[in-house]
Formats: C-alpha cells, structure tokens, sequence
C-alpha cells in the first residue's frame, strides 16, 4: 500500500512541478495528426543527424521499417531523400551481402522503458515498483482520468474512451516488454543469437527543450553500468558478420 502511495505521489510530481522532466508526451493527448507531427519533426532533428554521424544514407535504396514506429520515420525521411519504402516481417535473409539494419530501442533499465509513460509521467518506474504493482496504479489513474487528459490511442472513433487497457495487469505485459532486453543483453543477443555484428553504436543521453537541467545527466549514458539507466535510448548500426 505505501508504494502504491508513493507511486501516485511520483505521478502529482511529475503532473505538476516536474511535469517538463516528465515522460509524458503531450502531442499524444491530441489526435493522430498532433503525433505524427511530432515523430516526423523528431526524425528531421534527431534521426538525420544521427544517420549522418554513423554515415547512413537512404538516398536510392531499398529501405523496410519494422517495430513501433508505424512509418512515422521513413514517411519523414522521404520529404528529404529519394528511396523506395517496403514493409516486410523478416530480418537479415531480406538483407543484400553489404545491407545495413538500423535499430534504436530503449533498454531496459532505462528511464522509458516501461512504456507507461501516457499514465505514469515518471521516470524508471520498472526499476523502482514490480510491474504488476505499476499496472494495479495505472489501472486506477486511468479509470479517473478525463478524455482529454489521455492518448489519443485511448479514444474510440467517437472520441470516448476506450475499455482500460490496464486491466489484470494490461494483460501479458511481459510478452511485449522483455526485461532481458538491457543494454548488456542487447549485445550479448546480437553476438549469440544472429548473424549480425555491432558496426556502430551511440548511447543518447537526456535532451530536449523542455528539461534544460536533466541535459547535465548526459555523461552518464557513456559510463559503463550506469548506461543501462541513463542512456534514454541506444541507436545501433548492425551488419552482416
């Protein structure tokens, strides 16, 4: 019961005074257009430069998108190159010899992981509370919350909220959220279990204009062991071994 306590306290703090470090992604509160309005401006301030540092260019090549992004990223990257766009489910038999994949995920010890983020607004949740207790929370916030304080994936085509997918636990969370997946077991996987290699690898540390002071924590994401919970994501170059 106290951490349940605590953890709806973290929830007022990050609401309210600390809402600009919080994870909350106000342009998801609007509608379908505010969010890919957001991804798309993401992508032409953050992912071109990153593709440009690790030398990844688009520009006539055959490129699929897989994962969470629904072609958010590469409806952005055409506005600025020229390639032809597929989507595919497979992974490196789809790969020409001297093909690229290019992955950025946030690992899981990592402030974003728990993607809860449209609920619970604070940072390292699966870190600090067991999930089942986070769900249990988040179940009761989203019961109280107003349509218009909540994601716009939470609105039927009417504009009333949907069933709350926070029920029994979200369901099987631990199907989509894989607690192996940290910084270490990323690579430990790739190195394992694939025929790829780590050609490049940057480890992104807090930003934005909304949290000037969390920038001070960026070091952090370069220092082993304390990556894993200070890297805010990790961009990855892989290539055929």
């Amino acid at each position: 019961m106290i951490r349940e306590w605590c953890i709806h306290g973290l929830c007022w703090l990050f609401d309210g005074p600390l809402a600009r470090y919080g994870t909350h992604n106000r342009a998801q509160t609007h509608s379908m257009e505010s969010l890919v309005d957001n991804r798309q401006q993401t992508t032409r301030t953050v992912y071109a430069d990153l593709f440009a540092r690790h030398g990844i260019q688009l520009e006539g090549k055959v490129v699929m998108e897989l994962g969470c992004a629904h072609g958010y990223v590469l409806a952005a990257f055409r506005a600025l190159e020229t390639f032809t766009a597929i989507g595919i489910d497979r992974d490196e038999r789809f790969l020409r010899p001297d093909g690229k994949l290019v992955i950025y995920f946030h690992p899981w010890l990592a402030p974003y992981a728990a993607h809860l983020g449209d609920i619970l607004p604070f940072p390292w949740p699966q870190v600090l509370f067991p999930m089942p207790m986070l769900y249990k929370v988040a179940e009761a916030r989203y019961d109280r919350a107003t349509v218009g304080e909540l994601s716009w994936t939470r609105r039927d085509a009417t504009g009333a909220k949907k069933p709350n997918p926070y029920v029994n636990g979200g369901g099987e969370w631990w199907v989509y959220l894989n607690r192996d997946m940290t910084l270490r077991g990323f690579r430990r996987f790739i190195r394992t279990r694939t025929a790829f290699r780590v050609a490049r690898e940057e480890r992104l540390g807090f930003g934005g204009s909304r949290a000037r002071l969390a920038k001070l924590a960026r070091p952090l994401a370069q220092i082993p062991w304390l990556d894993e919970f200070f890297a805010s994501g990790v961009f990855c170059v892989l290539e055929k071994r």
